[in-house]
């Protein structure tokens, strides 16, 4: 498993976008500045499907998603890097790597 943070850069570019035509200029150059240090949702994906991981888990997303719903939109193109199963984390889940298995197991702690 690969437990990586991601941004997805579209969302990025609109909360940046949005920020610029209400007057937020301080929070506009912020959003664009977290573009230079976090990885996007697809190199993310190229990274898991170069090192062969069984699965990668997407943490600290960025931007945060509101809603359930634009996680088809957050992970974007990442099926065209990594064909196994991508996780966005949530809090109150754990994960276990059980020493000397190939598991990966999913609990909800909440």
């Amino acid at each position: 498993m690969l437990v990586h943070e991601a941004l997805q850069p579209a969302i990025n570019n609109i909360l940046q976008d949005v920020n610029k035509k209400s007057g937020r200029l301080n929070l506009a150059k912020i959003v664009n500045d977290i573009m230079i240090y976090h990885t996007f949702t697809e190199d993310a994906a190229r990274i898991a499907g170069e090192a062969g991981v069984k699965h990668l888990l997407l943490t600290h997303i960025l931007p945060p998603l509101p809603l359930s719903d634009l996680k088809g939109a957050f992970l974007g193109d990442v099926g065209k890097y990594y064909k196994g199963p991508i996780t966005i984390g949530e809090d109150g889940i754990s994960w276990s790597l059980p020493a000397g298995s190939g598991e990966i197991l999913k609990q909800a702690l909440l």
